[in-house]
């Protein structure tokens, strides 16, 4: 199972057809990016859920590259696990959000304290979780959300 790093793990635990299912104390090992072996206590056999809240998508970007962006939320952040990562790059002569290509760049050098058109390289990213029609997911206020922007070639 792949993870990245400080992802968390969970199992869940479903005795019954009318028992309410329980999170078990559940400890994950493995390396920085993969989980080997999840371990929990029980009483009893029947149905055990392993649940990872992270989501992928690769992007290939104006400049060729891929990039892999990888969003960990954790289990505070609402996130269901059939949500999805949109993921689009903002280019030269788009927009989104009523702000265009140039605002952000020309608003990122200036919050780097950058000379105006001083910046050699910059991609940006519109990254948003949907639901399975869509829709925009909202992650619960003051939940965790670990995101990484790598490239992949």
């Amino acid at each position: 199972m792949e993870r990245p790093k400080n992802a968390e793990v969970k199992a869940v635990h479903f005795e019954g057809e009318k028992e309410t299912p329980v999170v078990l104390d559940t400890k994950a090992q493995g390396e920085e990016t993969s989980v080997e072996q999840v371990s929990f206590d029980t009483e009893s056999f029947s149905v055990f859920a392993i649940v990872g809240t992270t989501i992928e998508k690769t992007v290939l970007a104006s400049d060729g590259n891929n990039y892999k962006v990888t969003v960990t939320c954790g289990e505070d952040a609402g996130v269901s696990g059939r949500a999805e990562l949109n993921v689009a790059e903002i280019t030269d002569g788009s927009s989104r959000y009523g702000k265009t290509y140039e605002e952000y760049v020309s608003s990122t050098e200036s919050v780097l304290g950058l000379a105006e058109g001083s910046a050699e390289y910059i991609r940006l990213f519109d990254i948003k979780i949907v639901d399975k029609d869509g829709g925009w997911v909202q992650i619960a206020e003051g939940s965790t959300v670990d995101v990484k922007i790598e490239l992949s070639d």
